[in-house]
């Protein structure tokens, strides 16, 4: 309710001044006060575009096909014919042979005189004769074409220059009058060749000199023509490309200055305004502008309820996050490339809308799985950046990069439970719901815009749904590269981890089952304690479990694996024994190295004991030597530096120490619980990690919760309440509030105790 509330008073202060009265003005009247514009607006120019498209079809110029090879053709088809001929003229069908080789259509007479004569080789050199007189150059049909149609300029096609090595043909443009001088009509040619065939006219016959002059004739057609088609085709084309003349002005832009007389464009403006101010469109913007508000205050609150807690990067970290951007970026030029070629293409879905499509969340949901989320946000923040500066949106790309930053945000916080490879799909599904509400209110926004349509926010709603899916499957698809190349320990890792089938975890159970079965117990307080204090339970349920596998090569110096015999601690002088405990954390973090368990569960192992103070050994240390020093005997650290070590220490304590209570009711093990995260408050193990006293106190409940399940429990009777408020524990120990140790009545601290 405050999230809705807040938005919808952001919104109402920004589109307060929406609405406004413009007036019925008319052209030529002054404004009598400055006219803003209340919202912004974009119309067409209808008149002005349609100028201009006749403009660019009058600069287009007619385009004419020019063929040089024509003479050459003709003078070739004249020799295979009466070639074909004068071989077999009396062949079957000769005529329709000699019309077709030829091209043309003979009348009888004329094609008799050839076959008289034989075809012969006079009359077919007096044809190529006549032929010759055909000049090189352009010839039409008539002049009067070209004047009607190029006024100006035209476009000469020289199809003839078309060849296998060039498809494309060669074009050039020619004045009018400088065509007009090089052009012959079909009428000039006839003359010409009329003058060349007086000139063998002597060495024919009177039939024979008509046959050739019908022939040649027939023969000479146009080289240059017109081609209507390209030329209309070209001139649409030109028509299409003209922009259309598009009047926009923002919202509070001043239209008309007071005192000014209003001209036709400040008229269409006022128009425009007047009839967008009596629809629906300032309910649209107002509600458009609260959603949009909403989801952006929204993400931030998920976000930082579930992200915010302290994180030491390392240098890897800091290659990785680099090579995310890069990668990022990378493809993300080459999405804008194939987004624009795909609005090209479907002129009628916005181009906003293929840019939506890119899978933005993918790299936060990478960052955050293997990293953590202040690395998330700042990924978020480095592809909003990214996707701004690249303008891929034009005026628009302000608010994709604020879309891109939100949903990484919202992202980051929707894959905070990462515990199985299906969460990742319903983050994804989650953030596509996120991200579609996101597209409507951009799209929506442009509902002023030339060629807006309400369809398009259905399109925009599916390409962000489509996205946030999209981001899911190329995280699935590139997350074994972190896991395996970069050695990174993510939850899908963690739950191969997790499972006791691990050899060695089988190895822990045959060679310490007692510390096997210790950190099963240790697990599930952990992970408990994890779920309600906000860490990652699964990280801390499985460090749980190997955080005593050093114990493995010396088994038999921790109580929990004697197993009632012989403790080898006996025969150790202090300092030795000290040496034993300590080995085990580092024996652990050797295997774990071993078996690559991944950092988090090595810094776990490393980090559960922190540094302190194996007091047994210490206090027996003491009785032979008073000045012995305290650092020998407190582990080497470092302290806890996350929250799943803090819980792994406490648990690991906790469980130990209750273990060992012989008549463990509610008020002792609570009691002992609260001493154990006293202690270790006051002794600093908490200083290097961000643990507050109220998840400590919610840890120190879940615990004892737990661990009065663990125990068989009795009816409190009054002689056992005045024994705990003595501070005695059962017949034959009690707690010592000075060691805070569980002894003997005769004041020997227990062996069990003494191995914690």
């Amino acid at each position: 309710m405050f999230i809705a509330t807040l938005s919808a008073l952001i919104s109402f202060l920004v589109n307060i001044n929406i609405s406004q009265n413009y007036g019925a003005y008319r052209l030529g009247e002054f404004a009598d006060r400055n006219i803003k514009a209340s919202q912004t607006v974009e119309f067409e120019d209808t008149e002005a575009t349609e100028r201009s498209a006749k403009e660019a079809e009058k600069l287009i110029p007619p385009v004419f096909d020019y063929d040089a090879g024509t003479l050459n053709v003709v003078k070739q088809r004249v020799h295979e014919a009466f070639r074909i001929l004068r071989q077999n003229p009396t062949m079957p069908n000769a005529k329709k042979t000699f019309d077709e080789a030829l091209g043309v259509a003979l009348d009888a007479t004329t094609y008799d005189i050839f076959y008289k004569n034989g075809f012969s080789w006079r009359l077919e050199r007096a044809a190529l004769y006549v032929l010759s007189a055909v000049p090189d150059r352009y010839i039409v049909s008539d002049k009067d074409i070209i004047m009607e149609e190029g006024p100006g300029e035209l476009l000469i096609n020289d199809v003839s220059s078309i060849s296998e090595d060039s498809p494309k043909s060669q074009t050039k443009r020619l004045k009018t009058v400088q065509l007009l001088q090089l052009v012959v009509t079909i009428n000039d040619l006839d003359l010409m060749m009329d003058a060349k065939l007086k000139e063998i006219s002597g060495k024919l016959t009177g039939a024979e000199n008509r046959a050739i002059d019908v022939t040649t004739e027939a023969l000479v057609r146009p080289n240059l023509t017109f081609n209507k088609e390209k030329t209309v085709r070209a001139r649409q084309i030109a028509k299409e490309r003209v922009k259309k003349a598009v009047i926009k002005l923002n919202r509070g832009e001043v239209v008309v200055k007071e005192g000014e007389p209003i001209e036709k464009r400040q008229l269409m403006v006022l128009n425009q305004l007047k009839k967008a101010s009596l629809g629906y469109h300032d309910v649209v913007y107002y509600l458009f502008y609260t959603l949009l508000f909403f989801l952006i205050f929204y993400s931030l609150i998920e976000y930082t309820q579930h992200s915010f807690y302290i994180y030491r990067p390392r240098v890897k970290d800091a290659f990785i996050l680099a090579l995310c951007i890069i990668i990022y970026s990378v493809f993300f030029k080459i999405w804008v490339v194939m987004a624009s070629g795909m609005a090209a293409y479907f002129s009628d879905v916005p181009s906003e809308v293929f840019i939506l499509f890119f899978p933005y969340i993918s790299m936060a949901f990478v960052v955050r799985i293997i990293l953590t989320a202040e690395f998330s946000a700042i990924m978020s923040i480095v592809a909003a950046a990214i996707v701004g500066m690249m303008g891929a949106a034009g005026e628009g790309s302000f608010i994709l990069a604020s879309y891109v930053l939100f949903s990484g945000f919202f992202a980051s916080a929707m894959i905070m439970r990462f515990e199985e490879r299906k969460n990742l799909f319903r983050a994804g599904l989650l953030t596509g719901i996120f991200q579609a509400l996101f597209a409507i209110a951009i799209i929506a926004s442009k509902v002023y815009a030339i060629g807006f349509s309400w369809h398009h926010t259905i399109y925009a709603a599916l390409a962000g749904f489509a996205s946030g899916l999209l981001a899911s499957f190329v995280t699935e698809a590139i997350m074994p590269m972190f896991e395996y190349v970069f050695n990174y320990t993510t939850n899908i890792k963690l739950l191969e981890l997790a499972s006791t089938n691990h050899p060695l975890l089988r190895e822990f159970l045959i060679k310490a089952p007692g510390s096997y079965n210790h950190c099963m117990i240790v697990g599930q307080l952990a992970s408990s304690g994890a779920s309600a204090v906000g860490g990652n339970a699964l990280l801390t349920r499985v460090g749980s479990y190997y955080h005593d596998v050093g114990k493995i090569g010396k088994a038999m110096y921790f109580i929990e694996n004697q197993q009632g015999g012989p403790n080898p601690h006996d025969k150790l002088n202090p300092t030795m024994s000290a040496r034993i405990l300590v080995s085990h954390v580092r024996d652990g973090v050797k295997l774990a190295r071993e078996w690559k368990l991944g950092k988090s569960i090595l810094d776990i192992i490393e980090q559960h004991h922190g540094t302190s103070l194996m007091k047994f050994f210490y206090g027996k240390a003491q009785e032979v030597n008073k000045d012995v020093s305290e650092l020998d005997y407190r582990y080497p650290g470092p302290k806890p530096r996350t929250r799943e070590a803090v819980l792994v220490m406490i648990a690991d304590s906790c469980e130990a120490a209750c273990r060992t209570l012989e008549e463990p009711t509610p008020a002792r093990i609570k009691h002992t619980v609260d001493t154990i995260i006293n202690n270790m408050f006051v002794d600093g193990q908490f200083d290097e990690c961000n643990i507050t006293l109220k998840r400590l106190k919610i840890i120190s409940q879940i615990y004892t919760k737990i661990l009065i399940s663990l125990h068989h429990s009795r009816i409190e009777y009054p002689a056992d309440a005045a024994e705990e408020q003595n501070g005695n524990i059962g017949d034959k120990r009690k707690w010592d509030t000075v060691t805070q140790k569980i002894v003997d009545k005769d004041g020997e601290t227990s062996s069990a105790e003494s191995q914690l």
